[in-house]
């Protein structure tokens, strides 16, 4: 027997926004049939965030018309001052579809990921400064209106993606996202980050979006930077293991810490279960992805990392892709047993006050919250490896005392978190017994009636 216990008397923080995700919904308003679009779905699930990296992979959203810098300022040749020289609409559509859908936009400037035998976007730009003067522009035009532009009030603003893939100092030509030297991006990354602070004080300006948190490159990334502050700093990792975020949480307030950047806000920009990039390993990836094992790694990725030293998570990825877990890639109104973890998170986002938890079995992972009478349990059983034998949990909820009506929402192999038991339990001491088979998830709903 396990044991869990969840304390709805001690509040240990708000909810944090562990349920964000890398990109917005399919959106066409015209479009004939619903199986076109996924806005319902994507509303109904309250992602509270949507960076828009890799965007242009998707035509939906506009394809290589969209969000990149050189996608929207298509000759660096030319004026950066000229409304001319700027496309815009494919983006602005884009970008309204999140909004719409009510993410909070974290813009990627810079480019996707470029996995051709040609390299465009990921080369270190010939002029840096003008480059953050284009950049300076993308955001006048959805912040400050200008050329037609919007008031859209973006907030982040993160500056590249994964420029630490080689870390040896030297250039390397075949690097999918910076073919330059980590000093150069170091340098690049400094005018980038001083000139937009500069025009825009109030923004949450940040980066680098590196790969490896725990390499001596983001050591060097923030001895290097000509900054006093650093608003955010986000990271990325794919890891069968969801502890693994934990301890890199940790590695990066630590290194934040040894550099002065204590008030920056941490972010863990594309997360997603990974066993491996070769072979089979891969090909059992996209699979566990696309099913239960992959919606119980998310559940147990946002539970740990709720009580862990980061503070917005975004899952790669909400576009259709292989390594969308949420919505069907081929009829993407179709949402997948990954969809269930972030739709129920969202509810304990709603209560807004995190509570204690604690368990005996690092197989069982468990979050929860509770406020004014409503409270919520968010609790999986997990382990990479796929013989681990059934549990059976013993859960002790601590309450304020009355009675409860006490719902159970069961996501496996063969229920779509569905209600599959309700109860009244009355009492300070609550005890439930539940069985979890591996990769069993739950969402116990909590309402005070007396």
């Amino acid at each position: 027997m396990v044991k869990a216990n969840i304390d709805f008397t001690k509040c240990v923080g708000a909810v944090k926004p562990m349920h964000g995700v890398n990109n917005g919904p399919i959106y066409k308003p015209n479009a004939v049939t619903q199986n076109k679009q996924n806005m319902k779905e994507y509303m109904a699930a309250g992602f509270p965030f949507a960076r828009t990296h890799d965007s242009a992979f998707n035509n939906a959203y506009g394809g290589p018309h969209t969000i990149d810098v050189l996608n929207i300022f298509t000759d660096m040749d030319k004026d950066p001052y000229d409304p001319n020289n700027y496309d815009f609409d494919c983006t602005d559509a884009y970008i309204h579809a999140i909004q719409t859908a009510g993410a909070e936009v974290i813009y990627r400037l810079g480019t996707s990921i470029e996995h051709g035998v040609k390299k465009y976007g990921c080369k270190p730009p010939k002029d840096y400064k003008k480059y953050a003067i284009v950049c300076e522009h993308i955001i006048r035009h959805y912040n400050e209106g200008w050329a037609n532009g919007f008031n859209c009030n973006i907030k982040y603003w993160e500056i590249w993606n994964e420029p630490d893939t080689h870390v040896d100092g030297l250039a390397h030509e075949d690097d999918p996202s910076w073919t330059g030297t980590p000093q150069q991006f170091f340098e690049f990354f400094s005018v980038m980050y001083n000139h937009l602070k500069g025009c825009f004080p109030n923004l949450m300006i940040g980066g680098p979006a590196a790969g490896g948190p725990w390499r001596k490159w983001v050591d060097d990334f923030l001895e290097s930077i000509e900054s006093d502050t650093l608003d955010f700093f986000s990271y990325h990792s794919y890891t069968d293991n969801p502890l693994n975020y934990v301890k890199y949480a940790k590695i990066v307030r630590e290194k934040l810490h040894n550099h002065g950047y204590d008030n920056t806000i941490t972010m863990l920009g594309e997360w997603n279960y990974a066993k491996g990039w070769l072979g089979q390993d891969f090909v059992d990836t996209i699979l566990h992805i696309k099913g239960i094992k992959g919606a119980s790694f998310s559940l147990a990725s946002m539970a740990c990392c709720q009580y862990a030293p980061v503070d917005i998570l975004l899952y790669y990825d909400a576009r259709p892709c292989g390594f969308n877990g949420m919505f069907s890639t081929d009829i993407c109104s179709i949402v997948l047993k990954g969809y269930y973890p972030f739709y129920n998170f969202n509810k304990l986002y709603k209560i807004g006050e995190s509570v204690k938890v604690d368990t005996d079995n690092e197989d069982i992972f468990l979050c929860g919250a509770y406020k004014d009478g409503k409270g919520g349990i968010l609790l999986t059983h997990f382990n990479n490896d796929d013989t681990t034998a059934q549990k059976q949990l013993d859960l002790g909820v601590l309450t304020q005392g009355g009675k409860y009506n006490v719902k159970y929402y069961l996501l496996d192999n063969n229920h779509d978190n569905e209600l599959v038991k309700e109860e009244i339990l009355d009492g300070k001491e609550l005890n439930i017994k539940l069985d979890m088979p591996l990769f069993t998830c739950y969402y116990v709903e909590f309402e005070k009636i007396g």
